[in-house]
C-alpha cells in the first residue's frame, strides 16, 4: 500500500523589503526496504527475520513519521533549490522485539542493521542527504523509536510570477522503494514535528512562523 504524508508546512516572512510571504510545504511519502545485513542488537540473538517487516496477518505495519525543523540553511529562488536540517521521527511496533523489563532495563538500543527500519530516499534531493547521527530505541511492547539527524539540498518549484507578494511552496518527497510498496502505512505524527527556537535557524531575510503537518 502507497500512502503519503505530508511533513510540514514552514510559514514565514521576509524582514528585509517587500512583505513578501512564503509557505514551505514539505511532502514526504515513505516505505520501507530490507537491510542487507545480519540481524545483531545487544541482548538479542541474530535473526535473519528479524529484518523483514513485522507485519501481523499480512497488514502493513503503521509508521508514525514527523519533521522536526533545525536549520533552514539556504534557499535559492534562481535555482530553485533550498537546504535544510532536521529530525527524522519514525514510530512503529515491532512485537518481535518486545521483552520482559527487569533490573532498571526499561528500553533497548538496537543497530540500525539489526532490526527492520523505514529506509527512506528524498525523490527530488539534489544530492543523497546526509545522514548526521541515527538513534534507534525499543520499548517493552516492541514500539520502536527512529530519530535521524539529517541535513539536505532539495529542489522545487518557485511561483515568482506575483512577486513580490507570492506564496511559496517548497516540498521534500520521500518516497519507497518500490518492491515494499505493500509494507506499510503512513500516519503523521505531530506531537514530535516543529520548528527550533534557536536564532540561527532563520535566515536574516525571512521569519519562520511555524511548522504544520497533516
Amino acid at each position: 500500500m502507497l500512502s503519503a504524508t505530508t511533513f510540514g508546512e514552514i510559514n514565514g516572512w521576509r524582514n528585509a523589503g517587500p512583505g513578501r510571504l512564503l509557505t514551505w510545504g514539505v511532502v514526504a511519502a515513505l516505505l520501507c526496504v530490507l537491510t542487507p545485513s545480519m540481524a545483531r542488537a545487544a541482548g538479542i540473538e541474530t535473526n535473519v527475520g528479524l529484518l523483514s517487516p513485522p507485519m501481523v496477518d499480512y497488514k502493513p505495519v503503521n509508521v508514525r513519521t514527523g519533521l522536526f525543523l533545525t536549520n533552514l540553511i539556504d534557499v535559492d529562488e534562481v535555482k530553485e533549490m533550498f537546504r535544510i536540517s532536521g529530525y527524522l521521527f519514525m514510530t512503529w511496533k515491532d512485537p518481535r522485539l518486545a521483552f520482559s523489563p527487569a533490573g532498571g532495563d526499561t528500553d533497548r538500543s538496537y543497530d540500525p542493521d539489526s532490526i527492520w527500519i523505514p529506509r527512506v530516499f528524498l525523490v527530488n534531493a539534489a544530492v543523497q542527504r546526509e545522514k548526521t547521527n541515527i538513534n534507534i530505541r525499543g520499548n517493552p511492547d516492541g514500539t520502536i523509536h527512529y530519530l535521524e539527524l539529517f541535513k539536505a539540498e532539495l529542489t522545487t518549484s518557485f511561483y515568482l510570477e506575483p512577486f513580490p507578494f507570492d506564496t511559496e511552496s517548497l516540498e521534500m518527497f520521500v518516497d519507497p522503494f518500490l518492491d515494499e510498496r505493500d509494507t506499510m502505512t503512513l500516519e503523521y505524527d505531530n506531537q514530535v514535528g516543529g520548528v527550533g527556537t534557536e536564532p540561527f535557524v532563520e535566515l536574516a531575510q525571512w521569519k519562520i512562523l511555524g511548522v504544520q503537518g497533516a
